[in-house]
């Protein structure tokens, strides 16, 4: 008689016990649906969108910047001929070189860091006309041409294969690009990508007594490739 006892209360103990756990587990389900329901939001009217300061450099040497709704680049001027009848001539007479840039450029010769360069120097428009501030340890906007000399230590081919292996460390990948000639020295030319596409355009050649380097932003929203070309076409020996 106890044992039948002691098993209906049993029975009815695992019964409540049941209920109660259903009770629990769907007001779990239920508050966690709550929490991840997508709640609208409204966004107030007149509120503007913030673009980031980035310029595309047009054909003509002149940057546009994003405007508008969708942060998209403002059109170029129509006129896609790189003129270069007011452009200034630099003339490097310690190496011994010249090239022309475009007037509205400034230059910018950076601070060197590695034993074995000689000459580093940024061709650009002013880092204030693009960006509406100055910056601290740079004169010209990023999207620039930039020359370096280096030491001629090694042949040309060894030192464009250190160059592929430093930028392969920092997630740069290196592609050859061709060939071209530069006042009448042959050049290699690479090109470098990062991760997230952008893509430079690197130019080396050597006079058997230095390494020159030329490199320049090739990317899709870069348009002026076509300047930084010109500027290339014009370098030349002085000596």
């Amino acid at each position: 008689m106890n044992q039948k006892i002691n098993t209906g209360v049993g029975a009815i103990i695992l019964v409540i016990i049941s209920i109660t756990a259903g009770v629990f587990v769907w007001k779990f389900n239920r508050q966690n649906s709550a929490v991840e329901a997508p709640i609208p939001i409204q966004k107030p009217k007149g509120d503007k969108i913030a673009c980031t300061m980035k310029a595309k450099l047009c054909p003509d040497g002149t940057y546009v910047s994003r405007s508008g709704t969708n942060c998209e680049f403002a059109a170029c001027p129509g006129k896609s001929a790189v003129d270069t009848s007011d452009w200034q001539t630099y003339r490097n007479e310690k190496y011994g070189f010249e090239f022309k840039y475009p007037s509205n450029f400034v230059y910018d010769e950076n601070m060197i860091m590695d034993t074995d360069v000689l000459y580093s120097a940024s061709f650009g428009l002013p880092y204030k006309e693009v960006f509406g501030k100055d910056h601290p340890n740079s004169k010209t906007a990023p999207q620039s041409i930039n020359f370096f000399i280096d030491k001629k230590n090694d042949d040309l081919a060894i030192f464009i294969q250190d160059e592929k292996n430093a930028a392969a460390g920092v997630e740069r990948f290196a592609e050859n690009f061709g060939a071209s000639k530069i006042s009448n020295l042959f050049a290699q030319i690479v090109k470098y990508c990062n991760m997230r596409g952008y893509c430079d355009k690197t130019i080396y050649f050597t006079d058997n007594i230095y390494i020159y380097t030329i490199e320049y932003p090739i990317s899709e929203d870069v348009v002026g490739s076509k300047v930084f070309e010109k500027i290339i076409s014009t370098f030349k020996f002085t000596k």
